[in-house]
C-alpha cells in the first residue's frame, strides 16, 4: 500500500513539475512573440517612414543656414526614422503637402525640406536645433530668409489633421508666435 501511495505521490508530482514547465514555456514563447511583434512593427513603420520622407528634399544644417543666409522662404520638417511621434506626422504631412500644386505665394518653394535627427551629432547640428529650440522631433518650420521663423508648436502627431497642417502651409505668416531668425553671420 505503501508503494502505491508513494508512486502516486510521485505521479502527482511529476504532473506538476511537468505542468508548470509547460507554463513557463508558453509564457516564454509568448513574451518572445510578443518581442518579435513589436520589432517587426517598429521596422515597417521605419521603413514607411523612409518611404514618405523620400517625398521631401533632404538637406544639411549647412545648407539650411545657406539658404536662411540667401533670404530664401522655405519649409523645414525635422524628424528621425526611430521616432513614432515623426512616422505619424510624415504620413499626415506627405499628404497636406498637395497643397503645393496650387500654391498660395510664388515666393514661397513648393517644396518641404527634411533635416534627418536619427544620428545627428555634430556641433552644427547641435547649435541649430538649440538656436530654433527644437528639442523633440517631429518640428516643422517656416523661414523667410533672417526676416522671419515660425513653426507649428508641439505637434501633437496623433491628434493634428491635414487640414490644420495644410492651414499653417498657406498662412505661415499668422503665427501668433513669430520670432526673428538668429543671425547666423555674426561672428561670435
Amino acid at each position: 500500500m505503501r508503494k502505491i501511495l508513494l508512486l502516486s505521490s510521485l505521479n502527482v508530482l511529476l504532473f506538476a513539475c511537468a505542468n508548470q514547465t509547460n507554463e513557463e514555456e508558453v509564457t516564454s514563447d509568448s513574451a518572445t512573440y510578443s518581442s518579435v511583434a513589436q520589432e517587426t512593427s517598429s521596422e515597417e513603420g521605419q521603413a514607411s517612414y523612409q518611404s514618405t520622407v523620400q517625398n521631401f528634399t533632404a538637406i544639411t544644417v549647412e545648407e539650411i543656414i545657406n539658404k536662411i543666409n540667401n533670404g530664401d522662404a522655405f519649409y523645414l520638417f525635422v524628424g528621425a526614422e526611430d521616432s513614432a511621434d515623426a512616422q505619424t506626422f510624415a504620413t499626415k504631412l506627405e499628404e497636406a503637402s498637395s497643397i503645393f500644386e496650387n500654391p498660395s505665394s510664388a515666393d514661397i518653394e513648393g517644396v518641404i525640406y527634411y533635416l534627418d535627427l536619427t544620428n545627428a551629432s555634430d556641433q552644427a547640428t547641435t547649435t541649430f536645433t538649440e538656436d530654433y529650440g527644437i528639442d523633440t522631433v517631429p518640428a516643422f518650420h517656416f523661414f523667410e530668409g533672417q526676416i522671419y521663423n515660425s513653426e507649428i508648436e508641439d505637434i501633437d502627431s496623433e491628434n493634428i489633421t491635414v487640414e490644420e497642417i495644410q492651414d499653417y502651409i498657406n498662412t505661415p505668416y499668422q503665427d501668433e508666435h513669430v520670432t526673428t531668425v538668429p543671425d547666423e553671420n555674426v561672428d561670435n
